[in-house]
């Protein structure tokens, strides 16, 4: 429970900083998308969750899935002629990857034998918190 509570807290923040630069939910497409990905995620558990757990998985996967279409809606909203363009795909990449990352996470524990498990959370775990933070580099002069 500890640990879910740190990355709900590391979720939220992510979403401060996600609406530093775009207004919340400018764009509602990916909001629908990433709640109907978390509603799926939740069902597919729900029956293998123990119950202490599963008021807790659903504010975390709402959390993670708002992370997600936020970091999705600023990525649309930025300009294409911008610097910030690509530094806004690199970060909405990363949302998709810590969804990608907890998913297997929360599936290998509670519902699946997923083979290599470890290897697919780790591997999208990292590679979402690299592409979150190369999108906090400067790429005026880059691109």
């Amino acid at each position: 429970m500890a640990g879910l509570i740190c990355f709900l807290i590391t979720h939220c923040t992510y979403i401060y900083a996600l609406c530093r630069d775009a207004r919340f939910g400018a764009h509602k497409g990916p909001f629908v998308v990433f709640t109907i990905v978390a509603l799926a995620i939740i069902f597919g558990l729900w029956t293998s969750l123990p119950a202490a757990l599963k008021i807790p998985v659903i504010i975390y996967a709402a959390a993670l899935g708002v992370m997600a279409a936020q970091a999705t809606s600023r990525a649309l909203g930025t300009p294409a002629e911008t610097p910030r363009h690509y530094a806004a795909w690199l970060a909405a990449a990363g949302g998709f990857f810590f969804m990608v990352s907890d998913t297997f996470l929360a599936y290998g524990r509670f519902s699946l034998h997923i083979p290599l498990n470890a290897f697919w959370v780790l591997g999208t775990y990292y590679a979402a918190q690299f592409l979150f933070a190369r999108s906090t580099e400067d790429f005026a002069n880059e691109h």
